[in-house]
């Protein structure tokens, strides 16, 4: 009896190494836990944030490596579509008219800052002119996209926000003091920002604009500095500050202005007016066009027009 060893028999053997399995496999559940809750939200991050107890988590598709042709759905190309010769020819000829009026932009701020307001408006007006035709050559083409809006964008901030204000400053700054033209010129930079982003997350109007344009603003301001004398007293150049105030805010206003291909819905008693005014002076003919087109949009929104 004393030298018997005393084995456990077979159904023992199985329950504890049974009882032993489990609890190693719970106790590799318990420590591994955490490292596999933060994988399965990686994998899943939708899923899991917004399971309940009582809904079962269903399988989300997995996220994208950040390495491999998966790369380029995140970076999609300048030009959508097929690249054929044609589309890229039309394509990089759009972006040279948007690229070349940033350059007009930007010597025509460099004009205006050496005091040549003539030739700082006339580089405006050729920006202005580059403005409309890259728009037109890329519905032209079909090669609008994106990339070619976010830098217009990018153009007319530059040419008829930026440059547009050292305009409006060096032709008043002669006759009105810093502290009066100053934020009346810094007011067309900060609407003409206001008004592009603003642009760029709305719903589009084939009729109207919601406010003036930066770009039919900076031509007001362009065609003042070249068609009205250069302001020679203080309250002359006071009554033009507060008109390149007014054209500024006019760019951020809630008004319907009409876009130039509905101009031809205009009556025809409306351009007597004007005309009769440049028959007796072009200045004042101008100054009627102008007050005429700023006013247009608080009319239209008395009526009831709404973009």
């Amino acid at each position: 009896m004393h030298g018997r060893v005393l084995r456990p028999n077979a159904g023992s053997r199985r329950r504890l190494s049974y009882g032993i399995r489990r609890g190693a496999t719970f106790a590799r559940r318990v420590i591994t836990a955490p490292t596999r809750i933060l994988h399965r939200r990686e994998a899943y991050p939708v899923a899991v944030a917004s399971a309940s107890p009582e809904t079962p988590v269903s399988p989300a598709p997995m996220m994208a490596p950040e390495f491999g042709p998966e790369v380029d759905k995140a970076h999609p190309p300048l030009l959508p579509g097929p690249h054929t010769p044609a589309r890229m020819r039309a394509f990089v000829l759009v972006q040279s008219f948007t690229i070349s009026s940033i350059v007009l932009g930007i010597f025509s701020a460099i004009a205006g800052l050496n005091g040549s307001v003539a030739l700082a408006a006339g580089l405006l007006l050729g920006s202005v002119a580059l403005d409309g035709l890259d728009g037109a050559f890329a519905r032209k083409f079909g090669v609008a996209s994106p990339f070619g809006m976010q830098m217009d964008s990018l153009a007319d901030m530059c040419s008829f926000g930026f440059a547009t204000a050292i305009l409006a400053y060096a032709w008043l700054s002669d006759s009105a003091p810093l502290l009066v033209a100053g934020p009346a010129c810094a007011l067309v930079a900060v609407c003409a920002a206001i008004r592009l982003a603003r642009f760029n997350i709305s719903p589009k109007s084939s009729t109207f604009f919601v406010g003036v344009p930066s770009t039919m603003a900076a031509a007001i301001v362009v065609l003042s500095a070249l068609v009205l004398p250069t302001p020679s007293v203080w309250f002359a150049a006071a009554g033009l500050t507060v008109a390149v105030a007014l054209v500024a805010l006019a760019m951020v206003s809630p008004f319907p202005y009409m876009k130039f291909s509905q101009l031809s819905r205009v009556p025809v008693w409306a351009w007597i007016v004007p005309l009769a005014a440049a028959l007796v002076n072009p200045v004042l003919g101008f100054a009627v066009v102008v007050g005429g087109y700023l006013a247009s949009g608080p009319f239209l929104h008395l009526r009831g027009v709404r973009p």
